[in-house]
C-alpha cells in the first residue's frame, strides 16, 4: 500500500535527530523503465548533515525494511534517493548529485513539482524534461 509505505518512510525520516521535513509530495506509484511498478513520494529536508551521511541515514533504512541488491537495478522493496542538495554537486561514485536521471523520469518529475512548483533548483531547471516526460503510467494519490 502506498500510504503506508509513505508514512513509514516518513516516520523513519522524522525521527532522525538532524533532519526536518519542510514539504512532502503527495503519494503516487510509477513504473520504472517498463520493469515494475513502485509507489512513489519525495520529500524536502532542512539539514546540516553532509549529503553522504543523508546517504548512510536513507540506506539504512531501506535495510531496516529488509531492501536487498542482489544485482544492479533488481526489483526492490524500497528505495530511498538522494536527489539533489542545495550548493552541492558531486560525480562520486557512490552518490551524484543533482540525481543523474531526475530528468528521464516522469515518476521522479511529477511529484518533484508538489514540492517545487517552480521546478528550478540550485542552476538546475527541469521544467522542459517536465513538459515533455510521458506522463502516462504515473498515477497520484492525495490522502487526507
Amino acid at each position: 500500500d502506498v500510504q503506508k509505505g509513505k508514512d513509514a518512510v516518513r516516520s523513519q525520516i522524522e525521527q532522525k535527530a538532524d533532519i526536518i521535513m519542510s514539504a512532502a509530495s503527495a503519494a503516487g506509484q510509477g513504473i520504472l523503465e517498463g520493469a515494475w511498478e513502485h509507489g512513489v513520494y519525495l520529500m524536502e529536508i532542512e539539514t546540516e548533515l553532509s549529503p553522504k551521511t543523508i546517504l548512510g541515514a536513507c540506506l539504512g533504512i531501506e535495510a531496516a525494511f529488509g531492501r536487498e541488491r542482489p544485482f544492479k537495478n533488481a526489483p526492490r522493496i524500497i528505495d530511498i534517493d538522494v536527489l539533489m542538495y542545495e550548493g552541492i554537486q558531486s560525480e562520486e561514485p557512490e552518490l551524484t548529485l543533482p540525481h543523474p536521471r531526475i530528468q528521464e523520469r516522469a515518476f521522479v518529475l511529477i511529484p518533484l513539482k508538489d514540492i517545487l512548483e517552480s521546478l528550478s533548483f540550485d542552476g538546475a531547471d527541469f521544467n522542459n524534461a517536465y513538459e515533455n516526460c510521458d506522463k502516462n503510467g504515473v498515477k497520484r494519490y492525495i490522502y487526507g
